[in-house]
């Protein structure tokens, strides 16, 4: 609710601006998905169930839970090992912290602190054939040795880009940069930037930079919309980009970069951006949705046979003067070789890793979470 209320009252300062008839709105039509274009979607709530893919709650049972007893702050991120050991990235206390199967803290990794191994700005975990785990933190990957019982500190891995997001297939790392005002990567003629990068491991030499990013011909509008969250296929080779801001999920091939699909959802409500001129300097202005909904993709989780599950959080004002808001979310099924999916269901909690045994749930406010173990038939 605190996060909605500071949006609203932002919305209302900026709304305050003296505008511009001439004035352009982003998302355009520019930037998203166009059916009549090839490899592009609309994806609708009446497609019908092809995946054939089923993880409804009567499918699994409660095996433990974490974060009930605990101070967690927010969880941002969650991984799991071979062994079954849970990663968990709070956000709030920056700090990874490590649980057994069955939900016993064994301890935690990291600091908030500018040191080796310390965080400051972690937003996401990745494992490293169960061997590394690695932790975005801005400028920075710190990478920790996970192969053994006791988890050590390996190395801090510097960059030239700031880091949102990470995943990584075989023997290579993808980032995805989102700083594009700072990162002096903008091409102004071209309107955009690459926003996707690959480095090898364990030398993290950068081989290849692609993913275009949002075009616009202002760079903040550039910036503030390409941010987003990315996540590995590796049995198809697909890299999948999610936005943070925009409707807009991509596919892109790992062989050479290339962009295979764009999609996004029908339905949904994201604010919207406007390109302002206030007492003779650019600005922007966010358009609150006209329905009292804000729709937000979640972090993307991958399912086997080349799926990807995307939740929306949405939030409804039913009270604008106490802000009292209608939580729900909903789920969709996308084929990540294709861009093609559909709505699933309303139904389901907010997953943040799901496994052919097991689905890991976190509440709404981000502070615990609920394991769960499928159902033996």
């Amino acid at each position: 609710m605190n996060k909605l209320l500071t949006f609203i009252i932002l919305s209302f300062l900026l709304s305050s601006c003296s505008e511009n008839n001439q004035n352009k709105i982003h998302p355009n039509s520019e930037n998203l998905p166009n059916p009549q274009r090839e490899n592009e979607h609309i994806i609708d709530e009446n497609f019908n169930n092809l995946l054939n893919i089923d993880f409804s709650n009567d499918q699994y049972t409660l095996r433990s839970l974490i974060g009930q007893n605990e101070n967690i702050g927010f969880i941002k991120d969650v991984e799991v090992d071979k062994r079954g050991r849970i990663f968990v990235l709070d956000d709030r206390q920056q700090k990874v912290l490590v649980y057994s199967s069955n939900g016993d803290f064994l301890q935690a990794i990291g600091r908030r602190g500018q040191g080796p191994g310390e965080l400051s700005y972690a937003k996401s975990i990745e494992l490293y054939q169960d061997s590394l785990l690695l932790i975005s933190n801005r400028f920075r990957v710190e990478e920790y040795d996970i192969f053994s019982d006791s988890i050590s500190f390996n190395r801090t891995v510097n960059f030239e880009i700031n880091i949102k997001s990470i995943c990584t297939i075989n023997e290579m790392l993808y980032i995805h940069n989102f700083d594009v005002l700072n990162s002096g990567l903008m091409n102004s003629e071209m309107r955009k930037t690459n926003m996707l990068h690959e480095y090898t491991i364990p030398q993290y030499s950068n081989r290849l930079t692609f993913g275009e990013s949002y075009i616009s011909d202002s760079p903040v509008i550039v910036d503030r919309l390409t941010q987003g969250e990315i996540i590995c296929d590796p049995n198809n080779n697909v890299l999948i980009y999610v936005s943070d801001r925009v409707n807009i999920l991509k596919g892109y091939s790992l062989s050479n970069g290339e962009q295979i699909w764009k999609s996004s959802i029908s339905d949904l409500s994201f604010p919207k951006i406007e390109e302002i001129v206030n007492n003779g300097n650019p600005g922007l202005k966010i358009i609150p949705p006209e329905n009292d909904i804000f729709d937000k993709f979640l972090t993307p989780v991958l399912i086997k046979d080349g799926v990807i599950l995307i939740q929306v959080d949405r939030r409804e004002i039913v009270n604008k003067e106490s802000l009292e808001s209608k939580d729900s979310v909903l789920s969709y099924l996308i084929d990540t070789k294709t861009g093609e999916g559909y709505y699933y269901s309303d139904k389901l909690d907010r997953i943040l890793y799901l496994s052919e045994n097991s689905i890991i749930e976190v509440n709404d406010s981000f502070t615990a979470l609920k394991i769960k173990n499928k159902k033996t038939q």
